[in-house]
């Protein structure tokens, strides 16, 4: 068996030697590594960063690797993709296709399935491929065996859909699928059999309403007491709400698509310890026209049955768009994240930091880049704003340090604008609470 080594050259300089290079040890000096000795702490933590394919060639190394092949923190996270646990088959009318190697399958969770911690399903384009490793998995789950616990240690749950099947001629448009049928069938069987779920994610399933009305009817009954955290983004194409979300009595943090939002949803909401609430669009969400907000009756129903919660508007992606505000929800941050939103240089300005600070009460963080600052004094009248209030902005708005000064006096301690550098800096940890 060859191992890698390390030689001097004529400059006293160490030179590797690849593993499956022939040395000649009476005509060089050499020095055998001693990565063989790397504590386990070590060993898993270097293996988990490695694909399936590269452990397995890890572990032929020597003993020692071998072993920490089949350490529990390896395998905390199982991550499917494509090529996952398959094998090449060839295909008269595609050619060569990768599908999943029942063999092999059945080996890694027998042998290994009990250290699985975190599920992570990928966007996958070979369905198949999905549908029978998540049926195979839960098969194992419902027929426990002797020192195996398959499945009772999952904490964690991400499904990917790749919903946005892009066509490579820019002639045609992308189309958006949604997933459903059988897959969808398996998908729920699955997350049927994790009675210890604490985090569950739900991509771009985009369902159609009937689809979703049962989507998530096993997980209510094993987890309402148990799951922490709930990611629904764009769980439907239209507007649709899961009334499931507000069945967690415990949940610590849901994000949610504003189309999967309704006035029952957020009654429900009131009624259970949820701290964080994410709104957030994606270049998937449908259009503001198609999207109704919540009423803010609704709204203040929900704070006076808990007063804990807070809420975040998000958006991201590619296209440019408005956040659809919330009148009297409880935001304590808006965030845009996208580079294609036309927001830095005009939809920022003085004034509108301005008004934010003055109506929303509830804010916590406010970070304004300077140069992103548009002075604008030449804003019309809105019908609900008095002359007064507009006579402020207009001169609270002429200057940066007017801008400072005023901001300041709202949030009750010292504020100004971040510089370029510090704002590129700046991380923000939304669900930090000092007490």
């Amino acid at each position: 068996m060859y191992k890698a080594t390390w030689k001097v050259d004529e400059n006293d300089e160490a030179v590797f030697i690849d593993a499956e290079e022939e040395i000649n040890a009476d005509s060089e000096m050499c020095s055998y590594s001693r990565w063989s000795y790397l504590p386990d702490l070590v060993l898993e933590k270097v293996f988990s960063y490695l694909s399936m394919r590269e452990r397995y060639y890890a572990s032929m190394v020597c003993r020692s690797w071998y072993r920490a092949f089949h350490l529990p923190y390896v395998w905390s996270t199982f991550v499917l993709d494509d090529s996952t646990l398959t094998r090449r088959k060839f295909n008269y009318y595609y050619g060569w296709q990768y599908v999943l190697d029942h063999l092999r399958t059945q080996m890694c969770i027998t042998n290994v399935g009990r250290n699985f911690r975190q599920l992570v399903f990928g966007p996958m384009m070979n369905f198949f491929n999905l549908y029978e490793f998540m049926n195979m998995l839960s098969y194992f789950v419902e027929r426990p065996q002797e020192d195996l616990e398959i499945g009772t240690h999952i904490r964690s749950l991400r499904f990917i859909f790749p919903c946005n099947m892009a066509v490579r001629d820019e002639s045609e448009r992308a189309r958006i699928f949604g997933t459903g049928g059988r897959l969808l069938e398996a998908l729920k069987k699955l997350m049927g059999n994790l009675a210890s779920l604490r985090h569950l994610e739900l991509i771009d399933l985009m369902l159609e309403p009937h689809e979703a009305q049962h989507l998530l009817d096993e997980v209510c009954s094993l987890c309402c007491l148990t799951l922490h955290t709930l990611i629904l983004i764009n769980t439907t194409k239209l507007q649709y709400q899961l009334l499931h979300a507000g069945v967690f009595l415990n949940l610590q943090v849901l994000m949610i698509s504003p189309q999967n939002l309704g006035e029952d949803l957020i009654q429900l909401l009131g009624y259970t310890n949820l701290r964080h609430l994410h709104v957030i669009q994606n270049r998937y969400t449908p259009g503001e026209v198609n999207i109704r907000p919540i009423p803010a009756r609704i709204w203040r129903q929900c704070r006076r049955s808990n007063s804990s919660l807070t809420v975040h508007l998000e958006v991201e992606g590619a296209r440019d768009r408005d956040i659809l505000w919330q009148d009297n929800a409880p935001v304590h941050s808006i965030l845009y994240d996208s580079h294609h939103i036309k927001m830095v240089r005009e939809r920022i300005s003085t004034a509108t930091v301005l008004l934010m600070a003055h109506t929303a009460r509830n804010l916590r963080y406010l970070f304004v880049r300077r140069n992103a600052v548009i002075l604008r004094c030449d804003w019309s009248q809105s019908p609900d704003w008095s002359c007064e209030f507009y006579q402020w902005l207009r001169s609270a708005s002429k200057s940066y340090d007017a801008t400072e000064k005023e901001v300041s006096q709202i949030l009750g301690y010292t504020w100004f604008m971040l510089p370029d550098q510090q704002f590129k800096l700046t991380r923000i940890n939304l669900h930090y609470k000092p007490f």
